[in-house]
């Protein structure tokens, strides 16, 4: 017998010490499966940041799912809005923490944007379930754990009302279809997308000073969404702009435009952001941006975009160069940008090549529509 457990959002301030044994487990469960695939120790989340996306915002909410078989007492645990019951992901919260008669499958880890059709998720196999290489062929148990995820994710997807699922699914450079990807091409799901994915170095040998701006273009930086008002339509429009462009291979696309409300709600607490902004005569072109944790050592590629009149001036690279030199001036500590991006993108693959670009994994996205 399979039970989905659902993570109760923390009610308070979470310190590092405070999380419970089962958050721990599936953020530990995360970082291995992801380093295994793309071989880099670095590739990891936190429980700081795991625990803070499950609070929802006007904006996102995520939602994570623990999938045990056995047979569980569930007359002491409340029930989610969604029918699940609720254990703790914070040790000061009230819910109890996962029964310990019970052996964790895996996790479904959902994240939903307001407005939008889709369902995005990771399936995570427990630690006893992960293949013992990636890629490669999977046991009788793996399988059997890997189809109570995707039946759980389908289950939920129904349940929030939603009419698609993406299934984000990382795989080794040199992988292709194997027996977790055929599962799911046999579960009615198709190959929509590929992403490669990889780490930008902050420092570089070469002597390049980057692409030269064509007359009339500059460069203005802003920190943690420190805007001035004439910059806020313009920005919000560019983004939206760069949802309804940017590749997405035989992926349904499903954008949510942009509005000062998702803009404001964007930056979790203890997250800072740096940003380049392109502009032509003082009119916003293009931006790129990247984010970390207070304090981490790794950074994280958020969006790289030139508006419609702009391209093919080889402007991304330029913004790409740009912002790297303000990573390295303004987060010195900052080692490396993790980035990915559509193996079909090409104006973008050439721009995080020219900013030395290296390749770890790949990511494959599968969809299904109900």
């Amino acid at each position: 017998m399979t039970v989905f457990f659902q993570f109760a959002p923390p009610e308070t301030d979470v310190t590092p010490t405070d999380y419970s044994d089962a958050l721990v487990n599936f953020v530990f469960a995360t970082n291995v499966a992801h380093q295994d695939v793309s071989g880099d120790v670095a590739d990891s989340a936190s429980a700081q940041v795991v625990c803070e996306s499950l609070r929802p915002t006007p904006v996102r909410e995520s939602v994570v799912l623990v999938a045990v078989s056995g047979k569980p007492d569930l007359s002491a645990f409340r029930r989610s809005p969604l029918g699940y019951p609720l254990i703790a992901a914070d040790a000061g919260s009230a819910h109890p923490g996962l029964p310990d008669d019970v052996e964790v499958l895996g996790y479904v880890d959902a994240t939903m944007t307001p407005g939008a059709q889709g369902v995005d998720a990771d399936l995570v196999l427990g630690v006893d379930f992960l293949p013992e290489t990636p890629g490669g062929p999977a046991t009788g148990s793996e399988l059997t754990a890997w189809r109570e995820l995707i039946a759980g994710i389908e289950e939920f997807t129904q349940a929030v009302g939603r009419t698609l699922i993406r299934i984000w699914h990382g795989v080794p450079l040199s992988g292709g279809e194997g027996d977790f990807e055929w599962e799911l091409l046999d579960c009615g799901y198709y190959l929509g997308m590929v992403e490669l994915c990889g780490v930008i170095p902050t420092s570089s040998e070469s002597q390049w000073e980057g692409p030269v701006l064509p007359p009339g273009y500059d460069f203005v930086v802003y920190e943690d969404h420190r805007l001035p008002e004439q910059r806020r339509e313009p920005l919000l429009q560019l983004y939206t702009e760069a949802e309804a462009d940017m590749p997405v291979g035989g992926l349904t696309r499903d954008v949510v435009p942009w509005t000062r409300k998702r803009w404001d709600h964007q930056l979790r607490d203890g997250e800072q952001s740096l940003m380049v902004v392109l502009v032509h005569f003082g009119v916003v072109a293009g931006l790129s941006e990247v984010r970390r944790m207070r304090g981490s050592d790794c950074a994280e590629q958020q969006i790289t975009v030139v508006t419609r009149r702009h391209r093919g001036l080889n402007l991304s690279s330029a913004l790409k160069y740009r912002l790297r030199k303000e990573v390295q001036e303004r987060w010195p500590e900052v080692r490396s940008i993790y980035t990915a991006v559509a193996e079909d993108n090409e104006p973008m693959l050439v721009a995080n090549y020219s900013v030395d670009f290296q390749e770890t994994s790949r990511t494959q996205c599968f969809e299904k529509v109900f």
